[in-house]
């Protein structure tokens, strides 16, 4: 049987076990710059990310992007790795980027893979996670990094490309450090999930200290 065809350097990533085409999830993970932290996490058993996440091959088709808003530590990150991770099932072309990344990618013209630089990459991915947008320097005043996130986000909009953002601002907030037609054009192409709960990194800190040895 021939081998399945897939693009660019996912033919690297694939192998063909007895005429089928196997997928190392891990290697996909390093190429979507999915951070080793978040390899190993797990979507919620239910809620609205949950449902979300059960017609994630028809939002991906659809272009529905998600915007996942709430305070420092309620696992925002996590969770939208974990949905960055589920959709590697569908698709290997998926990116994470941190927000302040994205703009130095901008500024520095940083490679992607191969000919392809992370500016097309971010337009092309047919899964864009932006964590933590808000977080990008915008210190110069020009203007310049807020741009660059509307029109990211117009364009993959327009072309239907799913997009799942991460923030600790509120839409107000956000209208206001990106304009309220940036706020509108959220609301066109994106669903919004409130996040809330107990902060995981303190959770995480009592674990951290029995790994470590320093308190058993």
């Amino acid at each position: 049987m021939a081998r399945k065809k897939l693009p660019n350097t996912v033919n690297k990533l694939a192998e063909c076990n007895d005429g089928h085409l196997r997928i190392d999830i891990r290697r996909l993970m390093q190429h979507a710059r999915i951070p080793p932290l978040y390899w190993n996490a797990e979507l919620p058993e239910s809620g609205a990310l949950s449902r979300y996440a059960d017609k994630l091959q028809n939002n991906l088709k659809a272009g529905i992007g998600l915007l996942m808003l709430g305070p420092n530590g309620v696992g925002k990150t996590f969770a939208a790795c974990a949905l960055a991770k589920k959709a590697l099932e569908y698709t290997a072309r998926v990116l994470y980027i941190p927000a302040p990344d994205l703009v130095q990618a901008y500024i520095h013209e940083w490679p992607f893979d191969d000919d392809v630089t992370m500016a097309t990459a971010f337009r092309t991915r047919h899964l864009l996670l932006i964590d933590d947008i808000g977080q990008e320097y915008r210190g110069s005043g020009s203007g310049y990094s807020e741009q660059q996130m509307v029109n990211l986000i117009r364009y993959r909009i327009t072309y239907r490309r799913a997009t799942v953002l991460t923030t600790n601002m509120n839409t107000d907030q956000l209208k206001e450090t990106y304009g309220p037609g940036f706020a509108s054009l959220l609301q066109q192409g994106m669903v919004n999930i409130m996040m809330t709960g107990a902060d995981r990194r303190k959770e995480g800190r009592q674990k951290l200290l029995e790994d470590s040895g320093v308190k058993q």
